[in-house]
């Protein structure tokens, strides 16, 4: 994202990383996709240009025979709600070999830019809840968590050990 910054504004990396945090504090968001779309970057072309170049292998993120078998125990129909773009998302389900799953990805673009813990993001999570769906919402953000529990969702706290009272379950993957 910083060279993309750089590029576009014609700086250098040193510059273009005091750009994006004065940008993001101007948009009050800690997403620069959302702090350049609002700078007026297309939307898609940011995206080609940085998170779709990410080769999550590059990161150490590999096929994961445990985690396919965790979520292949949990019944009912498992969807990513995430605060990146669904293409992101999907590169890294495909990485991991879960792409198959999930139903669907709800990204920052299918929320118009909602962003979780606002509860505004977790408008399909309500819709589901209304219809007297059980949701068990899973996460590594306390926040996150705990807007999902006082909306009625069973809550489970991946990976964090931070002490919650909101968190019916904690999970450690490796």
């Amino acid at each position: 994202m910083i060279d993309f910054i750089a590029r576009y504004y014609g700086l250098n990396r040193e510059q273009a990383t005091t750009k994006r945090r004065e940008i993001l504090r101007k948009y009050r968001t800690s997403y620069t996709l959302i702090a350049m779309r609002n700078e007026g970057v297309d939307e898609d072309e940011f995206i080609r240009a940085t998170y779709l170049k990410v080769n999550p292998s590059d990161y150490g993120i590999s096929d994961s025979p445990d985690l396919r078998n965790i979520l292949l125990s949990c019944k009912g129909e498992r969807i990513v709600l995430t605060n990146n773009v669904s293409e992101f998302a999907n590169a890294i389900l495909c990485s991991l070999g879960i792409r198959d799953l999930f139903s669907s990805i709800v990204g920052m673009r299918e929320r118009n830019f909602a962003q979780k813990p606002d509860t505004s993001a977790f408008g399909f999570v309500q819709s589901a809840l209304r219809v007297g769906r059980s949701v068990a919402f899973l996460d590594d953000g306390i926040e996150n968590i705990k807007t999902t529990k006082q909306l009625g969702c069973v809550t489970i706290l991946v990976k964090n050990r931070e002490l919650t009272e909101y968190a019916d379950f904690r999970v450690q993957l490796s």
